[in-house]
């Protein structure tokens, strides 16, 4: 039976309060396991450990690269996924610029990243966190690049941690895979006509002919900006997301 969930000497405290204390404890692909607790026993923070929102302070947590999607194809069998990709160097250029105006926003309006952390999105901005794929030491090691200011080798190792989790999970689901079209970014734009019949033939959604050529007219690759790396971060991006952008046909 494939391990989903494993924890091996966890532990977790708010304050003196302990939360988990030493807990080892495996979940198996075949298992079915309900959470009872009463208030304040810590059932929404050992979701948020599996989940990734939260990470332990002692001990390890290793989750199956099918844990997310798996778990939604699991509910929705007849459910059809669109994935999107795009060239992690344009990919990260954007994820960087983005990052610049979420920082800014929120120095300049405090309200907006208590808005954020309110209504749960960290994905930019003063508060920014990596999504645990199931590897700690990987997550901590991008969140310490950024927290040292290296924005590009933390980006690119994001880009390679997400999408290797991507393809993972494809590669370990068969039916998942046929549930799911990747759709490239490239493509979206230098055909979009094509690429968005596809995305509805996919979904089985039909749409009026002049709808689809409506909107593939407003698709198009960005004019407003264009990655400005040095050669030196060119080759960073390209050692580490490499391999995993392979898998993807770059």
């Amino acid at each position: 039976m494939a391990a989903l969930i494993q924890f091996s000497e966890a532990c977790k405290a708010y304050g003196k309060q302990p939360i988990l204390d030493g807990v080892s404890v495996q979940l198996s692909t075949s298992h079915k396991a309900g959470l009872i607790g009463c208030n304040g026993s810590g059932k929404s923070t050992l979701c948020k450990l599996i989940l990734g929102d939260e990470e332990l302070d002692a001990g390890k947590l290793k989750r199956s690269s099918a844990l997310r999607l798996g778990y939604l194809h699991r509910l929705y069998p007849a459910a059809k996924f669109i994935l999107v990709i795009r060239d992690p160097v344009w990919h990260i250029a954007s994820l960087m610029k983005q990052q610049k105006l979420f920082v800014a926003g929120e120095t300049s309006e405090p309200r907006a990243l208590e808005h954020m952390r309110r209504v749960g999105h960290y994905e930019f901005g003063l508060d920014r966190r990596a999504i645990n794929v199931g590897d700690d030491d990987e997550t901590r090691r991008i969140t310490g690049l950024w927290e040292s200011g290296n924005e590009v080798e933390g980006w690119a190792r994001y880009w390679a941690a997400i999408y290797a989790h991507v393809a993972d999970t494809l590669d370990a689901d068969p039916e998942l895979r046929s549930a799911c079209l990747l759709v490239r970014y490239e493509a979206l734009c230098s055909e979009p006509h094509d690429s968005l019949q596809a995305v509805f033939d996919h979904a089985e959604l039909e749409l009026e002919p002049q709808a689809l050529a409506d909107a593939a007219s407003g698709l198009h690759a960005p004019t407003y900006y264009k990655p400005r790396f040095s050669d030196a971060e060119l080759a960073t991006i390209a050692e580490i997301t490499g391999p995993v952008a392979a898998r993807f046909g770059y």
